[in-house]
């Protein structure tokens, strides 16, 4: 079933990210402040892509949907929901680009949401491949996964 879920992945016209972390490499501080480990790997990486990537100048309908695990207080997810529509902000800024844009966030429960269960399996393949050294699954989706990010001041991570 699940070989059979990651072919279909295959076939389909769709773009991934993974971000591996080697956790002797996160500062200790940003490891006591998950909330701000989670907004700067999820937004400023994603956003950068996005902004850079996708955006169009003077493009009306420049638009981020975050989706995401609702594993966050109610404090950080208004933090996070903040922090993302600043990043999207400077980032269009930075770029030079003149546009108007919309980031719509929503934190929900991964139980209800089947996309949020697909990005919960897939991490879990590029999980196994770099805990485990079983790279099986990883392999039948590794084409799609356009967006590689790490952190690995040590080495151990290999594409």
């Amino acid at each position: 079933m699940k070989r059979r879920f990651l072919t279909k992945i295959q076939e389909m016209n769709v773009v991934l990210g993974a971000f591996c972390i080697s956790k002797d490499s996160v500062k200790n501080e940003l490891k006591l402040d998950q909330g701000r480990l989670y907004r700067y790997l999820v937004v400023d990486t994603i956003i950068t892509h996005l902004v850079n990537d996708h955006f169009k100048s003077h493009d009306p309908y420049n638009s981020i949907r975050f989706v995401i695990d609702r594993s966050l207080s109610k404090q950080k997810r208004k933090d996070f929901d903040q922090y993302c529509d600043d990043k999207t902000s400077f980032r269009s800024w930075e770029q030079d680009k003149n546009m108007d844009y919309k980031v719509v966030v929503t934190h929900e429960d991964s139980k209800a949401v089947p996309m949020l269960q697909v990005a919960d399996y897939i991490a879990g393949c590029v999980q196994r491949k770099f805990q485990m050294n079983d790279s099986v699954c990883y392999d039948l989706i590794m084409d799609k996964i356009k967006y590689k990010e790490q952190w690995d001041k040590f080495g151990k991570i290999n594409w």
